[in-house]
């Protein structure tokens, strides 16, 4: 049997605390190995006294009142529960509780309580950050049990109750506070959460309450587990969005009702358009009607005045409808195949009579190795080119136009290419740049300016161009002119279908250019010596017979004689004269180069030249002109005088006719207004067509049906039947017969009307105020296939 104190050690030695045991008289009996481990304690065998503990723990503690205050606990304190901080001389703390119990002796034990004291602390700074939390986040934050109860509830949520203390919702559940219409599939969605069946998410949901309040909130839920890691309820985080969803339903209503004045803006819009245009194709067409009837001196003189006028008003009413378009967001750009050589030669083709007379050229800088052939929206480039050479045109006195085209950046398949128009005008104040771009904006805004306009022809450029990803300016100064120009991304048609201009002929024949601008020249020698040719030039016309004799005699005569028409000291047309009647230089071909408002002029007087070409002059022309001049040259070494071309005649019922192997051409002009009716009618009689005239759609189709016209002009706003329904019965019925050319008269300008013309069955459409030219081309383009069946 095992001695009583080995039993003791054994005791002593498997306690988790330091253990001293003293005896009656206060005497250290023993200790154990934990105590002796805490304070490095020689072991119970070498005799532990009270000298020992002494000086044991006075070399640990560095406080001499606390050694003496733990010796007097171990020997003389009453039996009581304590806890020290005791400070070692390494600066280590150990926070440590001891106990003092007394019997036939005295024992006391020591415990180390200083990583147990240091989770208690940190797990309640945990625990007061939690509290924090709780009570300060705005976001509504719950802890449920696996029945759905509250377990824990946050500050924010027990307010939105109507609670003060969150213990008020401990126990609870969403059916207390909730209509069944919203705790019923809150409650499913917690226990598919629980069950796994519904993954953690976040939702909107909206509350309902028994006073019949209504918010929404955005919750995520989560699976809810204990320390084991089993699910035991759910909790989630709810943010108020009741006032972000107000505030969306406003503005869903905000952008409906905008829609609504949209919709409402873009009708009045297209209405406006038709009303508009609807009186302006009756005073465009009878007075186009009436410039070719005979009329004296006087006579014509009023009508030109009212056509000038009636052109004036017409360009100032598509300015306001474009800039509205554009306002309403119902402008759209489209991208087709154009030549963008051509558009810039046909603008300047366009303007060349609103020279009047004046010592001004308008000139053209392409150059020869630039692409011509993009895919874009050929239309509104012309727009914004026509309007920049327009402006030009207003405010320069004297001097040239020049626009030039250059590639900013070039690969195969884009180009970033800029148009630019500049002039020699007056220029424009540094003050007044800023503005230029801005609708109803003008230079000079008082009553008594010399130019008029509504003020939206930069700001309709500036929109189109930014429409097609591009960017436009203006550079100028007072007394140096202006520059305007504008940049624009396009992509390269890879494919053109175009007439390619042989040149061949002209390799190596030798031209003269006499002109006093030298913009003129320089661009016409880049243009002949594109095509090969040898060229000089002279800026008057008093040293050309001189030249021309030099080149006759060195046998390197030239081979034409470009010669502008207006310049100074000797004009053009002497300087031909004197060509023609020298025996050494009368072989040149002589081509004068002359404005549109001098064209008159020139035609009046016996012609001393080859030809004649109205400034600005179209490469293809030029080159036209003179490959027809080399080929007349060799067929005869003799110099001929070249008529002037001859002014194309008007059509006749004859020609119209002709076009349908002489079968009788029906046309029908379908119009509701009587003016518009005697306009359309009385321009077919002049083709040598009697048209009948339907006053609405069904009117049409009654007669159609009686009938059965080759060519229908149908007007697509009338009473009773608009011409879109009128069109889609005609087609319906064309199983009875040949297939009518049905073509709209549309005064409605806004984007996707022409659209909405062939989508109904429309083989095209011209705009109102329709033109003489306008009817005619759209007779020649349809007749014949419709007169065939085609």
């Amino acid at each position: 049997m095992p001695r009583p104190d080995a039993i003791l050690g054994e005791i002593l030695a498997s306690l988790p605390d330091g253990i001293l045991v003293l005896d009656a008289s206060g005497e250290i009996e023993a200790s154990n190995p934990k105590l002796q481990e805490v304070w490095t304690m020689p072991p119970a065998s070498s005799g532990l006294n009270w000298e020992v503990l002494r000086r044991t723990i006075g070399e640990q503690i560095a406080s001499p009142e606390l050694l003496d205050r733990i010796l007097y606990k171990i020997s003389c304190s009453p039996e009581a529960a304590t806890e020290d901080v005791l400070q070692r001389p390494d600066g280590r703390s150990i926070q440590c509780h001891s106990e003092a119990r007394t019997g036939g002796g005295r024992v006391w034990t020591f415990r180390d309580i200083t990583a147990q004291t240091h989770t208690e602390a940190a797990l309640r700074q945990e625990k007061h950050l939690f509290d924090v939390l709780m009570s300060s986040l705005p976001e509504h934050i719950y802890f449920k049990d696996r029945d759905g109860r509250f377990i824990r509830v946050n500050h924010a949520l027990t307010h939105l109750f109507g609670l003060e203390d969150p213990a008020q919702l401990v126990g609870k559940s969403d059916f207390d506070f909730f209509t069944r219409e919203h705790a019923e599939p809150a409650f499913a969605d917690e226990q598919a959460l629980m069950d796994g069946r519904l993954p953690m998410s976040s939702k909107e949901e909206k509350e309902t309450w028994p006073d019949g309040r209504e918010t929404w909130v955005i919750t995520a839920k989560a699976p809810l587990r204990d320390s084991n890691g089993q699910i035991v309820g759910t909790f989630g985080i709810s943010h108020d969005i009741t006032e972000r969803k107000r505030v969306e339903q406003e503005l869903r209503a905000a952008k409906e009702q905008a829609e609504s004045a949209n919709r409402a803006k873009s009708e009045f819009l297209a209405n406006m358009s038709h009303e508009i245009r609807t009186p302006m194709n009756g005073v465009i067409g009878m007075i186009g009607l009436l410039m070719v009837t005979e009329l004296n001196a006087g006579q014509r003189d009023c009508a030109e005045t009212v056509r000038t006028s009636a052109e004036a008003l017409l360009s100032v009413i598509n300015d306001i409808l474009d800039f509205s378009k554009i306002e309403a967001g119902k402008l759209q750009t489209e991208s087709f195949p154009f030549d963008l050589r051509q558009i810039c030669e046909e603008v300047q083709e366009l303007l060349s009579n609103k020279t009047d007379g004046r010592k001004l050229d308008l000139v053209l800088n392409y150059p020869s190795g630039l692409p011509r052939h993009f895919i874009g929206d050929g239309s509104r480039i012309r727009q914004i080119l026509t309007n920049l050479v327009g402006n030009a045109l207003k405010f320069t006195e004297s001097g040239h136009i020049l626009t030039t085209v250059e590639a900013r950046s070039l690969d195969e398949d884009s180009s970033e290419v800029r148009i630019s128009v500049q002039d020699t005008g007056p220029g424009i104040p540094a003050d007044k740049l800023t503005v230029l771009f801005q609708k109803f904006s003008q230079i000079d805004g008082s009553t008594t300016r010399r130019h008029t306009g509504a003020g939206l022809g930069l700001a309709i450029c500036r929109q189109l161009v930014e429409l097609m990803g591009g960017s436009i300016g203006v550079e100028s100064k007072v007394g140096e002119g202006s520059t305007f120009s504008f940049t624009l991304p396009m992509r390269i048609d890879q494919h053109p279908v175009s007439i390619v201009m042989d040149a061949g002929d002209l390799r190596g024949l030798r031209a003269l250019v006499v002109d006093d601008n030298a913009v003129n020249r320089r661009i016409l020698h880049e243009q002949i010596q594109s095509w090969g040719m040898r060229n000089d030039s002279l800026p008057s016309g008093e040293e050309v017979l001189a030249t021309l004799r030099e080149a006759h005699a060195a046998n390197d005569s030239y081979d034409f004689l470009l010669l502008d028409y207006q310049m100074p000291d000797i004009d053009g047309m002497t300087v031909a004269a004197a060509v023609k009647a020298d025996p050494e230089c009368r072989g040149v071909a002589v081509v004068l180069l002359t404005s549109a408002g001098c064209w008159k002029e020139v035609q009046r007087t016996r012609p001393p030249y080859d030809a004649c070409l109205t400034k600005p002059v179209r490469q293809s022309h030029l080159l036209n002109t003179l490959t027809m001049l080399l080929a007349k040259k060799r067929q005869s070494h003799a110099a001929e005088t070249a008529k002037p071309k001859p002014k194309p005649k008007e059509p006749t019922a004859d020609t119209v006719l002709s076009t349908l192997s002489g079968s009788p051409l029906r046309v029908m002009v379908v119009e509701d207004n009587l003016i518009n009716q005697k306009v359309a009618v009385r321009m077919l009689c002049r083709l040598g067509l009697t048209p009948d005239v339907a006053n609405n759609g069904r009117e049409a189709v009654l007669i159609y049906e009686a009938k059965q016209h080759d060519v229908i002009f149908m007007d697509c706003q009338m009473p009773e039947m608009d011409g879109y329904e009128a069109t889609r019965r005609i087609r319906h019925m064309e199983t009875r017969g040949r297939r009518p050319a049905i073509i709209a008269m549309t005064a409605e300008a806004m984007a996707g009307a022409g659209e909405a013309c062939l989508a109904c069955g429309m083989d095209d459409y011209i705009s109102k105020p329709i033109r003489l030219e306008d009817l005619w081309d759209a007779l020649g383009s349809w007749a014949v296939r419709a007169a065939s069946g085609d």
